[in-house]
């Protein structure tokens, strides 16, 4: 990958961090359990001027035991018993958030709770779908209340299990399914048989876990093909969000996906399908760290214009901003840095202080005075890095440093100085100033304020305002330390200098590959990235091209021989 003044920089931060390991993100910072959206093993930017060197080792990176993630679940529910039943993932244990994502292997582990969850979802989803005669007669297909009630179950068991468990049933399979439905044979009720194949297919690992053992090459070692219905999977799970549908297996099954061409036209076809608009939210929406909105609180003495619902907008304002320059006709993704507009709805208007026409969200252009930005400039952005507002250039540098920049930035030290109580006449930017004074807090806060600084004419709800939060006109110049010439004076300069920092692409290239592959990257990832990265800013900084590019290569489509699990 290329630039390596993050590398640089982050050698500065030796005053204040201790080692090099995990931090704590934007998230854990607005008390949602998030750890940091690095990675610990590929250094602490894009990458460094070595990469294209490294470039000789042809193993895939690891892959990792995963089970389906919330959202996983509620997708592959969908397309198995239809849209429309109750949220199946609502008792759920909440999935940990890992490298900025809640798909990372390193989340999803396994408890007994998730055990009991599964199968109480099981129970109420198979129940529910029995309650439903049109919903039944749908998902199961045939009548087992007459004569051919066998042939009915195992036609059943055989389709069904196929489309859960994302393969074709062998014999041990479906004979192990129907003598589930042999327990209910006593059942007054006839469909009570089927109820039971359908819990068990849901309780199954074949179902919650997404299981790649791939077809060894004796002759090319060092990676592991995997099997058309594996690839078929990533597939599906990647673009829509869910278990691939029975006609997609169908192609995998007869080889269509055996090459990177098969791959990329399936790749394609889904990516047309409108629930792909849904899963590239889930990745886009976790990377700006969104979900945090949801359980913001701010007091209302001095923000009474907060509400739970000011918060929900400001989440899909952002996520329609950046849908715009992920579907958009020839659009180039880091536009969403410097964007001069915003999606609103009337209340979110009103925080604005712009006028819109209804109450549904529309595009406004923002008002010249108020120097707003693309993604820095949106209120969401303003209330995830919110914490306090004496601390709000701590929190958007850091903001910036590892969600924008990709930079890993270790905890602080135990018993790091508190920032300290102002005094008289003093602005925020002094009093940060007289913290990073101190010894103990001056290397990374030397990293963090001054790119935090850019973002101060918002306060921690996004409003624009004019004074700081102790009454001192703002100050909003700051600068990117250990990079000479990365001086600004506002959100708008500030976004216009990351829109051009390669830095930004190459972490673009970071984050959808954590995504994608569920875990950081490594060493053994190098090459991939480089060529993705090269990729990416060939095609004008197209996402959904840089999509296609990274599950046509054998990163996507091959595995380690040996990999083990988190």
């Amino acid at each position: 990958m290329r630039g390596a003044h993050g590398i640089v920089a982050l050698a500065l931060a030796s005053a204040c961090y201790r080692g090099h390991g995990d931090g704590a993100g934007e998230g854990a910072a607005n008390g949602s359990g998030a750890e940091d959206g690095s990675g610990s093993d590929a250094g602490s930017s894009g990458g460094d001027d070595t990469g294209a060197a490294a470039c000789v080792d042809e193993r895939p990176g690891p892959t990792h035991l995963r089970r389906l993630s919330a959202s996983e679940y509620r997708g592959s529910i969908a397309v198995l018993l239809g849209a429309g039943l109750p949220d199946p993932t609502v008792d759920f244990p909440d999935d940990a958030v890992v490298g900025g994502f809640d798909n990372n292997a390193e989340a999803l582990a396994t408890s007994d709770l998730h055990v009991e969850r599964w199968r109480d979802a099981a129970e109420q989803l198979a129940a529910a779908v029995i309650a439903d005669p049109d919903r039944r007669a749908g998902v199961v297909g045939c009548d087992p209340t007459g004569p051919d009630r066998d042939a009915c179950l195992e036609a059943f068991a055989r389709r069904f299990g196929r489309l859960a468990w994302r393969h074709t049933l062998d014999y041990e399979e479906i004979a192990g399914l129907l003598a589930v439905a042999d327990a209910a044979a006593a059942d007054a009720d006839p469909w009570a048989a089927i109820a039971l194949v359908i819990e068990a297919v849901l309780q199954s690992p074949s179902f919650v876990f997404r299981v790649e053992l791939g077809e060894p090459d004796p002759q090319v070692p060092e990676r592991i093909p995997l099997r058309g219905v594996e690839v078929a999977t990533r597939l599906s799970l990647l673009l829509v969000g869910a278990t691939p549908s029975a006609e997609l297996l169908d192609l995998a099954e007869a080889g269509g996906l055996a090459d990177a061409e098969g791959v990329e036209a399936a790749a394609h076809e889904l990516l047309a399908d409108p629930r792909a608009v849904a899963a590239l939210r889930e990745f886009h929406g976790q990377w700006l760290q969104l979900p945090v909105l949801e359980h913001v609180a701010r007091d209302p003495a001095v923000y009474p214009a907060w509400t739970p619902t000011l918060g929900l907008a400001m989440a899909e304002s952002t996520r329609r901003l950046v849908d715009e320059h992920v579907w958009s006709e020839g659009a180039d993704f880091l536009d969403v840095l410097v964007a001069d507009h915003a999606w609103l709805d009337a209340e979110l208007a009103a925080l604005y202080d712009v006028a819109v026409a209804t109450d549904d969200f529309e595009s406004v252009q923002l008002p010249a005075g108020q120097r707003r930005s693309g993604i820095l400039g949106q209120a969401s952005t303003a209330t995830v890095t919110g914490k306090n507002d004496a601390g709000l250039a701590i929190f958007r540098g850091k903001f910036i440093r590892e969600v924008l920049l990709c930079e890993s930035l270790p905890p602080p030290p135990q018993n790091v100085p508190a920032i300290p109580d102002p005094v008289a006449g003093e602005s925020d930017q002094e009093r940060l100033s007289r913290h990073r004074s101190d010894p103990a807090c001056s290397g990374c806060h030397a990293l963090l304020d001054p790119l935090g600084f850019g973002l101060a004419e918002l306060d921690a709800i996004g409003r624009w305002r004019e004074l700081d939060s102790t009454g001192a006109p703002v100050d909003a110049r700051g600068s990117r330390s250990g990079w000479d010439g990365y001086e600004f004076d506002g959100a708008v300069e500030l976004a216009a200098l990351l829109r051009s920092d390669p830095a930004v692409a190459d972490c673009v290239v970071r984050q959808l590959f954590r995504w994608s592959a569920g875990r950081r990257e490594t060493d053994a990832d190098t090459c991939t990235l480089d060529a993705l990265a090269t990729e990416f800013e060939a095609s004008d900084h197209s996402l959904l091209s840089l999509l296609v590019v990274y599950v046509r290569s054998d990163a996507f489509r091959y595995r380690e021989p040996a990999s083990e699990g988190p």
